[in-house]
């Protein structure tokens, strides 16, 4: 999990060569949990504060490395059970090296369990107060498990156990982070923009289940919609962000070779996604670039969501 504050838009985007309406446009962006980004950098994002929460891997990282790269400060929150303290000074460190030469953007390491509603808020204060701003634009809740005991409901396993471990992270710890972010937001002239990850599992069934897996991810979008219509009047933007298959050690990357060219022919572009691809989406979701969205799901799946036959299925009949 990691919280970044300030950054900017689309990286790509060079502030000095757009207009000056868009301009003052990407000036206006910063607000969030999980990533939080402060208001003192020239970039696209800046003026805006995130805060972000993610197991150190796969998409947490890649959004942490583009949003310091905007310029953002950013507070990196995980467990130090699961990455030991010299590991986590030097992803700290890896991060840094994305700062924009010249930059002043913080980022820091903050230790935190996101079911924990205590240390969790603890962790937005400090993120709200890197930079000296003391405020929050953007909030990615980022941060989810998928229990080892997971199967189907008819396995006790995953009724006695994996249930109430994959709610406690993947439910109550968006459920923490959204509550703990509006709070802030709501008293800001501004608003703010909170990010909620789910997953396609949310979407589609699969004969392989992980039945708490997919219902706690089904959660998040149910919430995600009803605290949006509810906090739309406070200029809170909340969104879902849901990625399909993404090569990380803990999801397409830990597949057999087999397995993974099985998914692969399920996926109409064929591959599955590299993190940053999905980083690049709450990037989206996080910028001045969607502020007329709200209570919106951004599928970002390579289409294997809405796909029943693909062409590589078809040919090979």
């Amino acid at each position: 999990m990691e919280l970044i504050k300030e950054y900017s838009p689309l990286r790509w985007l060079k502030l000095d060569k757009r207009p000056s309406a868009h301009r003052q446009m990407f000036r206006q962006l910063t607000d969030s949990f999980s990533i939080l980004v402060s208001k003192t950098f020239k970039h696209a994002f800046a003026g805006k504060e995130r805060s972000y929460h993610r197991r150190w891997t796969g998409i947490g990282r890649e959004a942490a490395r583009i949003f310091a790269s905007h310029g953002a400060n950013v507070l990196i929150v995980d467990l130090e059970k699961t990455n030991p303290e010299d590991k986590l000074a030097a992803v700290t460190a890896e991060v840094k090296k994305y700062i924009p030469q010249g930059g002043k953007n913080v980022v820091e390491f903050f230790e935190a369990n996101v079911a924990d509603a205590t240390k969790l808020k603890a962790a937005v204060d400090k993120a709200a107060a890197l930079g000296g701003s003391n405020h929050l634009d953007i909030m990615f809740n980022n941060a989810g498990i998928q229990d080892k005991e997971d199967s189907d409901i008819l396995d006790e396993k995953t009724l006695s156990s994996a249930l109430a471990k994959t709610f406690a992270v993947n439910v109550n710890g968006v459920l923490n982070g959204c509550k703990l972010a509006i709070e802030v937001m709501k008293k800001q002239e501004k608003g703010g923009s909170i990010i909620n990850s789910s997953n396609f599992a949310a979407l589609v069934g699969s004969a392989h289940p992980h039945v708490a897996f997919a219902a706690s991810k089904g959660a998040v979008l149910s919430l995600t919609r009803e605290l949006a219509v509810a906090h739309a009047n406070e200029k809170i933007r909340i969104n879902s962000l849901i990625p399909g298959p993404v090569i990380t050690p803990q999801s397409f990357g830990s597949l057999s070779e087999e397995l993974q060219t099985v998914w692969k022919k399920n996926i109409p572009l064929g591959r599955a996604a590299n993190p940053e691809e999905i980083a690049n989406a709450a990037l989206f979701l996080a910028s001045d670039l969607s502020t007329y969205i709200t209570g919106s799901e951004i599928v970002v799946d390579g289409g294997a969501s809405v796909a029943f036959l693909t062409r590589d299925q078809v040919a090979k009949k």
